[in-house]
């Protein structure tokens, strides 16, 4: 709910070359899983040595059964062989440095921080104290709601508060497809959007459309493109245009016969409005 980044760590994969190399931080607690070996600690060891953060919860979380490998070590769980590797066997709860990097250790169970109130006050707090003491001077990082982009898509959801992405946008789940300057959304509300970018080229090109766009191409000056969905139903396609005026544009079904166009210029953009044709819709903008 604060809006933390974070990101899983196989800890299968800790022995590949340069797997670690990717995290500053690493949350570790015992209580749970188990190594499988000892190369992981190997790998670990190394890592904090070269400048990683290692923050180390819990107990020992012993197992009973037949001997495993940590025991052939002369460990009595797979905890304490970590914290010989890292020069730690006498170590008790607090904050020490190894190499060029540190471990946190805390003897708190990771169950307790399922406690929002326990996250806020002590959980939150020891990671921002790590991402410090890895070199991030501005902490732990928070944010209002979820924000992830792909191509040239935003995926939002607000929430502990309200949330505002910067435009230009397009709103893809407003059947007008309108260009907002900025976004914003209300606690637990969620949001699509088309990042308005104008191409590199100058060229137009289509950001979105209500309906399937199955051809699209740039050639002489003019932007052709094909729309096709179901009959009786209103087409609205978002187009971007470098220049401020209204377009000339032609639009004919399948069998060559003209269609009607209504146009909206809205900035560099134009919304685009038509009857739908199952067998597609031609459009031509210059």
């Amino acid at each position: 709910m604060s809006g933390v980044m974070a990101s899983t760590c196989v800890l299968e994969r800790s022995g590949n070359p340069g797997y670690l190399d990717r995290f500053k931080v690493l949350v570790l607690s015992y209580e749970a899983l188990k190594p499988l070996d000892e190369q992981t600690h190997q790998a670990l060891a190394g890592w904090v040595r070269r400048g990683g953060v290692l923050v180390l919860l819990g107990t020992d979380g012993q197992l009973d059964g037949p001997e495993f490998w940590w025991n052939r070590q002369g460990r009595s769980s797979p905890l304490e062989d970590l914290l010989g590797e890292l020069g730690l066997e006498a170590a008790g709860q607090g904050d020490y440095r190894v190499g060029q990097g540190a471990v946190l250790r805390r003897q708190d169970s990771p169950a307790s921080y399922a406690d929002p109130q326990r996250a806020r006050q002590v959980y939150l707090p020891l990671i921002d104290l790590a991402l410090r003491q890895a070199g991030w001077s501005r902490g732990l990082p928070t944010a209002p709601g979820f924000l992830v982009r792909r191509g040239p898509y935003l995926i939002a959801h607000a929430m502990a508060d309200q949330m505002t992405i910067p435009g230009p946008v397009v709103d893809v789940l407003d059947p007008e497809l309108p260009v907002l300057d900025e976004a914003r959304l209300d606690r637990g509300g969620s949001g699509l959007y088309r990042v308005v970018e104008p191409p590199a080229d100058g060229r137009m090109e289509v950001l979105h459309a209500t309906h399937r766009l199955t051809r699209q191409a740039w050639q002489d000056a003019v932007l052709r493109f094909e729309i096709r969905g179901p009959a009786g139903t209103p087409a609205v396609v978002r187009v971007f245009r470098p220049h401020e005026c209204c377009p000339d544009i032609q639009a004919q079904d399948a069998e060559g016969k003209a269609v009607s166009v209504e146009r909206r210029v809205q900035k560099q953009t134009v919304q685009l409005r038509f009857d739908n044709r199952p067998a597609g819709v031609r459009v031509e903008v210059r």
